[in-house]
């Protein structure tokens, strides 16, 4: 027996005697030690930087998504069956704010809207760009339809034509335009040749605000994972 704290046999558990308070205490003072409290700190200052990092990019995407809407649309050229060919055609303007909806008989898309028309024959492999022709040529001309551009369903509907040539170029005429949904592009060379194509201009569709969004969040995940 201890004296003094009736234990029969073996050390006292909890009492002065045996240690055991002294041991717990010991355990809560590394947990509280000042290199615990170092490490944490090492650990925070690792997860701060990534956590502002990953915030400032889901802000600026989601900025980005904001900015982006509406304004400027970009349609490429989808064949038909039996046609090929590729091109790009972009318009820009404040009353595009649904840009697979748009025009007649809602807010008129103006005819200079158009910022961009680039098309490529491949039979012939001959690239048309809008750019490289002279508008004040009498024989190059762009014409719209009395509505302006319009869309519907994420296809160009309005009725559009632009006819030229680049005799120095080898082009004899191109004609790339649109009869409402069913759009024609038509090529002849200097040297004979002659290539013609159909299909439609379809948007290309802008990822949604909240998927940008769920970008930024999901890289904020990935530093914070990583950290």
């Amino acid at each position: 027996m201890h004296g003094g704290c009736g234990c029969v046999a073996g050390p006292c558990r909890g009492s002065r005697h045996s240690g055991g308070r002294s041991a717990t205490h010991g355990r809560k003072a590394r947990l509280l030690s000042p290199r615990f409290d170092l490490e944490v700190r090492d650990v925070d200052s690792k997860l701060r930087p990534s956590f502002w990092l990953g915030a400032v990019t889901a802000f600026s995407l989601l900025c980005a998504a904001a900015s982006s809407h509406a304004l400027q649309a970009t349609y490429v050229w989808e064949p038909d069956a039996g046609f090929a060919g590729s091109g790009t055609l972009v318009l820009d303007d404040p009353n595009i704010t649904d840009a697979a909806n748009f025009g007649f008989p809602g807010a008129i898309v103006d005819d200079d809207s158009l910022v961009s028309l680039a098309f490529s024959f491949p039979a012939n492999a001959e690239t048309f760009d809008l750019a490289a022709f002279d508008l004040q040529n009498v024989a190059n001309d762009l014409a719209v339809g009395a509505g302006g551009w319009s869309a519907s369903g994420g296809v160009l509907t309005n009725v559009f034509l632009f006819s030229g040539d680049d005799p120095m170029g080898g082009i004899q005429l191109v004609r790339l335009g649109s009869d409402g949904p069913a759009a024609f592009a038509d090529l002849s060379l200097v040297s004979g040749g002659f290539e013609e194509h159909r299909g439609r201009w379809r948007l290309v569709p802008e990822p949604s605000t909240g998927a940008l969004f769920a970008l930024g969040l999901g890289f904020l995940a990935t530093r914070r994972r990583r950290a």
